[in-house]
This record gives C-alpha cells, sequence and structure tokens, in this order.
C-alpha cells in the first residue's frame, strides 16, 4: 500500500504543465467547445429498476473536481449502470443527480447526454474506422481554433506515444493503442467529468499495466474529474483517489485505497481485496483465540463468535517458541514472491502464506507462523450484525 501511495502522491506532481496546455488550447476555442473547469458529480439517493428489479438502492456518493473515483464491485452489482444514469443514457428511476450543483437528472427535468458535457471511454474504444487517429482526436472539436486544436492534439499524441501513428487507421493500431486514442479523443473537448467503463480489461496483464500508467498519468495532467468501473481491486486500488465498493446495488462502503484494504466494512469485503486466511473462534477475555496466536478485540463481548481474518501477508516466520508448527504442502514461484499452502494440525484448511523472502523448504518440510497483529481483522460470525474490523 506505501507503494501505491507513493505512486499517486508522484503523479500528483506533474498536473501543472499539461493542464496548462489543455486551459491554453481550450481558451483559444469558442461556443461549445470553449474549455470548462473540471465538475462535481453528484448522486443523491440514487435508485434504479427494470421491470420492477432493482438493480441501484439509495446510492448517494459525490466526486471532487479532479477527483478520480473508482466504482469496484463484481458483476451485475450496478456499477455499470450507475455509470450509464451519470452519462444521461438512461434516467435513473429514483433520486437526483447533479453537476455542479445543478440538477441532470431527477424530479425537475432531465438534461440528454449530448447536453452534459461529459467524456466516455468504453472497454471496446469506438474509435471511427474510416478515420485516421488524428481524425479521432479532432473529431469533438468541430469549432472554434482548429490551428490551436490541432497544436493540442499533436503534443497529447506525443504525450501518449503515438505520435507516429498521426496518419495510420484504428485497424493498424494494437489494443493498447487504440485504448490510449480513446482517452486522447475524449479528453480534447476539456469534459467536465470523464467516465469510463472497464477501460483496461480487455488487454493482456502486461499491457494493461502501461496503458493504465499512462493513462493516469495525463488524467492527473489534465487534472480531470473521472469515474472509473473495474471489478479488479487491484486496479481501483492503483488509479483511484477514492473507491466506492459496490454489492447488490449499493454502496457498501466508500473511502481512500489504504483505508478500504486496511479496514474493511466486513468479512465480504476482505474477501473480495485479496485471498484470506479464516479462523472461526470465539471471544474469551476480551481476546480471539487461533491456532497461531491470540487478537486482542476488547470491543467485542465474551462468548461472541467471531472470524479472524489473515490476508497471506500477516502470516509471519516465527521464532522463540512463539507461533505454530506447520507443514508445507504447496509452494508456488510467482516472481516478486512465493505463494506457500501450510497445513497445520487441527486446522481444516490449508493456511496461504504470501512473502517476499522464504520462509521454509520445499514441499514436506516443517515451518512455524505467527499472526501480525497488526494486519489481522475480527469480524463478527453472525453477517448481519457486521459492521468493521478490528485490529490490535
Amino acid at each position: 500500500m506505501d507503494r501505491i501511495e507513493q505512486a499517486v502522491r508522484t503523479r500528483e506532481q506533474n498536473v501543472v504543465t499539461s493542464s496548462a496546455a489543455f486551459e491554453t488550447a481550450g481558451r483559444s476555442q469558442t461556443g461549445a467547445q470553449q474549455a470548462v473547469s473540471p465538475a462535481r458529480l453528484a448522486f443523491q439517493s440514487v435508485g434504479h429498476s427494470y421491470g420492477g428489479a432493482a438493480v441501484l438502492t439509495d446510492v448517494t456518493l459525490s466526486v471532487a473536481p479532479g477527483e478520480i473515483l473508482c466504482l469496484l464491485g463484481p458483476s451485475g452489482c450496478g456499477k455499470t449502470t450507475l455509470l450509464r444514469l451519470a452519462a444521461g443514457v438512461e434516467a435513473q428511476t429514483e433520486g437526483v443527480i447533479l453537476l455542479d450543483g445543478h440538477e441532470v437528472a431527477g424530479p425537475q427535468g432531465f438534461v440528454p447526454a449530448e447536453e452534459r458535457g461529459l467524456g466516455l471511454v468504453f472497454q471496446d474504444y469506438a474509435l471511427f474506422p474510416h478515420l485516421t487517429v488524428l481524425d479521432n482526436v479532432l473529431f469533438g472539436i468541430r469549432r472554434g481554433n482548429r490551428p490551436a486544436a490541432m497544436d493540442l492534439a499533436q503534443r497529447t499524441l506525443e504525450r501518449m506515444g503515438l505520435t507516429r501513428y498521426a496518419d495510420a487507421y484504428p485497424n493498424a493500431l494494437s489494443g493498447g493503442e487504440q485504448q490510449r486514442v480513446a482517452l486522447v479523443r475524449a479528453l480534447m473537448p476539456r469534459p467536465r467529468v470523464l467516465l469510463m467503463d472497464e477501460p483496461f480489461s480487455g488487454l493482456d496483464r502486461t499491457l494493461r499495466h502501461h496503458v493504465r500508467r499512462d493513462a493516469l498519468a495525463l488524467l492527473r495532467e489534465t487534472a480531470s474529474t473521472a469515474v472509473v468501473v473495474t471489478h479488479d481491486p487491484e486496479e481501483a486500488m492503483q488509479i483511484g483517489d477514492r473507491i466506492a465498493l459496490m454489492r447488490a446495488g449499493r454502496v457498501v462502503q466508500e473511502g481512500d485505497p489504504a483505508s478500504l484494504y486496511a479496514r474493511p466494512v466486513d468479512l465480504e469485503a476482505a474477501r473480495f481485496f485479496s485471498e484470506v486466511n479464516e479462523f472461526e473462534t470465539t471471544i474469551r477475555d476480551g481476546c480471539a483465540m487461533t491456532p497461531l496466536g491470540q487478537i486482542s478485540v476488547p470491543d467485542m463481548k465474551d462468548g461472541a463468535h467471531v472470524v479472524v481474518v489473515a490476508r497471506p501477508d500477516a502470516l509471519l516466520p516465527a521464532a522463540d517458541g512463539r507461533g505454530c508448527p506447520g507443514r508445507v504442502v504447496d509452494r508456488r514461484f510467482l516472481g516478486e514472491i512465493e505463494r506457500i499452502e501450510v497445513e497445520v494440525e487441527g486446522f481444516p484448511q490449508l493456511l496461504v502464506v504470501r512473502r517476499p523472502v522464504r520462509c521454509g523448504g520445499l514441499a514436506g518440510d516443517t515451518v512455524t507462523l505467527a499472526l501480525d497483529p497488526e494486519a489481522t481483522l475480527v469480524f463478527p460470525s453472525d453477517p448481519d450484525r457486521a459492521g468493521g474490523a478490528t485490529g490490535d
């Protein structure tokens, strides 16, 4: 998490130069293409149904000007529907949507998509196959100072490593190159808010990393307000200033990436962000007892049934008689880390350990493990009472 936070701080230092370039080009335009400041987007008690079946329920969220919000959740949770409502593709059945405090969808009326001043980037890129890369990028600039727009387009293409493709057609580009073009095209008219629906999911892992990095840098440099839909927790933590975790049409938790990872609202949220080891136990004398040690939980009553959750990096090699011995069952090399499965006597599930350094030998060897109390979570076993995580 420290690496992610440091990366975000570094990117934020790069805002001024490119943002100024976009504003300069925008001031050279007139009419509908005049530059506008990034907007605040807000959802107030938004609900939506299809045929009487609710897909969104009481969603209240806001995105500050220049902020990147990730809508994160599994398939079918309602995140793409919320994006479509923001875009004006359809009208919600309940609640209000505001842009800079002005109602664009609600009881007072409905502003069509083309009048909201929003940018859209889709998973399938949606480039015009009969236009060159440069013409695709310039497509949204219909009026105003064409030379200024051309200069900005060429400089932005250079920033994204696309200069040599300016006269090429989309079918000559790779998926990553097409996605870069789609992003530049969406940002050229200086949209009030940029909406991105699973923009990187169609790319392979290595390419996805590079395109995501370049896209985030451009969003930071242009100080754009953006809402990004993703089902990938790692992606959300890497690019979002804030994350709204959705489940079954509701926002169950929102906050910065570090807080959602470290303090998930419930057991299901913890499972969604990473692989976990779970220990069902009972509180005794203010502690949750596990095979690997006890965790202090003073806020829970004695006798309460709980689940202790330890992510793979919270299981540490133990010494000096602490911890519990186990037998290595499987070991997988994953590059920077190793994934190790350990069998502990009396515990029905294999424990999963991920460490950047070796904590044991080959399969069959014995290791001793202990819990890191600072990285361990405790939730009530009863899901109806689950409302937070407790760590020592």
